[in-house]
């Protein structure tokens, strides 16, 4: 049953549809969680998959409808092009010609809540400027 409700939330990414689909109660999985650090550790490993997947299909649908882009960042202190350790150009997807109000919602795709229930973000999806 862990694999499938595991599954179920790295395709998914919302807890109460994978323990729906895997036949669990959502309260004794989050008290397992709490109780068991592997456990634990699994599901972030499946929530950073749906994240990564979400991440990644963002940017192909960006990319197909013509409103992102990859460019090479820039040093905003030197104005210089960022590059990697074998120096080659760092590139960033740029879609700041997106409406702000798609941005946003697609930004909160990607926050999760932590311990004290406040929402924070997981990692920059989009570079909007």
């Amino acid at each position: 049953m862990d694999e499938r409700f595991l599954s179920a939330l790295s395709e998914f990414g919302q807890v109460t549809y994978a323990a729906n689909v895997s036949g669990m109660a959502r309260r004794s999985l989050y008290e397992r969680r709490r109780r068991d650090p592997d456990f634990a550790a699994r599901w972030d490993e499946a929530i950073d998959t749906f994240e990564e997947t979400l991440t990644q299909r963002v940017i192909a649908t960006a990319l197909h409808m013509g409103t992102g882009r990859w460019v090479p960042a820039v040093d905003p202190e030197t104005g210089e092009a960022e590059l990697d350790e074998d120096f080659e150009p760092v590139m960033r997807f740029d879609c700041s010609n997106v409406d702000p109000r798609i941005a946003v919602r697609l930004i909160g795709l990607r926050i999760r809540p932590d311990q004290t229930g406040r929402g924070h973000i997981t990692e920059n999806v989009l570079n909007v400027s």
